[in-house]
């Protein structure tokens, strides 16, 4: 009747693939113990396994309340929510776009060397800004109304916005690991995009040699 106790009956029923009962002493022991930690850690991971992200995204907060100076806590929540946006296509990415930007900010914030959240933010603004151009290039003719030419200048003004939000934190990511081939190759798309030339072929340089 400990905390541990439930913990190792929770952990041997997960090893026997037994996660409904898992689950079944989970919340026995979330009634006993609502704010332990490792019991919220522990039903977060079945959700995760599972692919119940709307749950597994509940339980995030839930640990969160409880221990929100937890980096990877705030880096799982950001990527439980991408999750969320992409499988769905029926949700817009904006409506979860604001609370991703600031989970992986949190985890940042607080761990300022962790690779992950420093990616995953830079590859947030990336898509974002090749999202923008490719409309701008859909969008562009020969002859162009002036609301037309407006619109296509804020695209074009949104693209290079991004652009230069993700190479912030593609360069963070590059520090923190330089042999990381896909922040390479990325840091050089965009310098290529944005007409950086000396620092595209730095980047080159450097994935002949990885």
């Amino acid at each position: 009747n400990t905390p541990m106790v439930y913990l190792d009956i929770i952990r041997l029923l997960r090893d026997s693939n037994l996660e409904e009962e898992a689950l079944m002493e989970l919340t026995a022991a979330r009634s006993k113990y609502p704010r332990e930690q490792s019991f919220i850690i522990e039903e977060l991971n079945i959700y995760i396994s599972r692919k119940d992200y709307d749950l597994a995204r509940s339980n995030l907060r839930l640990a969160i309340e409880g221990d929100s100076t937890n980096e990877a806590l705030w880096h799982s929540l950001g990527a439980i929510l991408s999750t969320i946006a992409e499988e769905d296509p029926e949700i817009s990415y904006a409506k979860y776009e604001d609370e991703i930007v600031m989970a992986y900010e949190k985890a940042i914030e607080i761990k300022p060397d962790f690779f992950d959240p420093n990616f995953n933010l830079a590859a947030h603004y990336y898509n974002k800004a090749a999202f923008a151009k490719n409309s701008t290039n859909d969008l562009w003719k020969p002859r162009m109304s002036s609301q037309e030419k407006t619109i296509l200048e804020n695209m074009e003004r949104e693209a290079q916005q991004n652009f230069e939000s993700a190479l912030i934190y593609f360069k963070a990511a590059h520090d923190i690991n330089p042999s990381d081939i896909e922040t390479i190759r990325t840091l050089r798309d965009i310098y290529t995009i944005t007409k950086q030339e000396e620092l595209r072929v730095e980047m080159d340089a450097l994935l002949k040699t990885l």
